[in-house]
């Protein structure tokens, strides 16, 4: 048995009393999602003032000790934040050091309707935090109507990073077979990322959310396939 997808905060930290924490109307509108991120929907009300953008206010509690803001990838520590959004917005938050695949495009994955499976490129979400060296995360794939996992048709794509002298190295390893497989491409998305050193082909650089893509070397889906990359990076941004 696993783990729900969404869940409460004191689920996962009873021993904080902030995982209780609720507004004045006993709101606590705020939830995990999966095993590395929070998500905040704005449930405030608007101040009405047309100056401000007509933004809501409210108090977040990120738990980890270093948290990454999917939108702006800007860093936060541990604790209470009071934070402005439009009523439209959601914000999210992952742990630092956490990778999660996604469909490129898609809001880093959030409500995608189309499947990994099928997909020809995966990103994968790498969430640098100030102090954060390391992380690591898992491509899961099997045919996705049967029950053919069961024998072990199926296989893991596990993705791990390390912070170097000279920027950020990345393996991708294949545990298991996957009897569908097909070639897939990777792109590497690295949230709230220092500048390239030197120049590298099929980069690119999104300033609204801070963050890099760069393509990876991709393994096959074989068993023990593996790919290392190695990504030149200035010093880690604060």
């Amino acid at each position: 048995a696993g783990s729900q997808m969404l869940r409460p905060m004191y689920h996962d930290f009873p021993d904080e009393n902030d995982a209780y924490l609720n507004d004045a109307d006993g709101h606590y509108p705020q939830y995990l999602l999966g095993p590395s991120l929070v998500a905040a929907p704005v449930v405030a009300k608007m101040d009405g003032d047309p100056e401000t953008g007509h933004f809501a206010n409210q108090t977040i509690w990120l738990p980890w000790s270093e948290s990454v803001e999917l939108a702006s990838g800007r860093v936060f520590g541990k604790g209470r934040w009071s934070m402005d959004a439009g009523l439209e917005d959601v914000p999210v938050f992952a742990e630092a050091g956490s990778v999660i695949p996604a469909l490129p495009g898609r809001n880093f994955g959030l409500g995608a309707a189309a499947s990994l499976q099928d997909a020809d490129t995966i990103e994968l979400l790498v969430f640098l935090g100030a102090n954060t060296t390391s992380g690591a995360g898992t491509v899961y794939d099997d045919d996705g109507s049967s029950t053919a996992y069961v024998s072990g048709d199926c296989a893991w794509t596990d993705a791990t990073w390390t912070r170097t002298e000279d920027g950020v190295d990345v393996i991708l390893k294949t545990r298991g077979v996957f009897s569908s497989a097909t070639k897939r491409d990777y792109v590497l998305a690295l949230a709230n990322a220092p500048p390239l050193t030197s120049a590298v082909d099929g980069s690119s650089y999104d300033g609204a959310s801070l963050t890099l893509r760069v393509p990876l070397k991709a393994p096959g889906l074989k068993d023990g396939d593996a790919a290392t990359t190695s990504i030149p990076l200035s010093a880690a941004r604060g």
